[in-house]
């Protein structure tokens, strides 16, 4: 499945902020109570988290949803 623009640039930006904290994609998920395959999906830009999902992620990586 192609990615769009936003989906990638999420992606890339998740992916950053989740390795500045030293998190494995399985770590992250165990944060927020998701599968660490859906992280991946997320990384990879094939899908998008639903925006309570986006707020969680954003508490877990100490980061704004900006």
């Amino acid at each position: 499945m192609q990615a769009n623009k936003y989906e990638q640039q999420f992606g890339e930006k998740l992916k950053y902020y989740r390795r500045r904290k030293n998190l494995t994609q399985q770590e992250l998920g165990e944060r927020i109570s998701i599968g660490h395959s859906s992280i991946s999906l997320w990384e990879k830009g094939e899908r998008s988290p639903s925006v309570s999902q986006l707020y969680q992620l954003c508490r877990a990586l100490g980061c704004s949803p900006d």
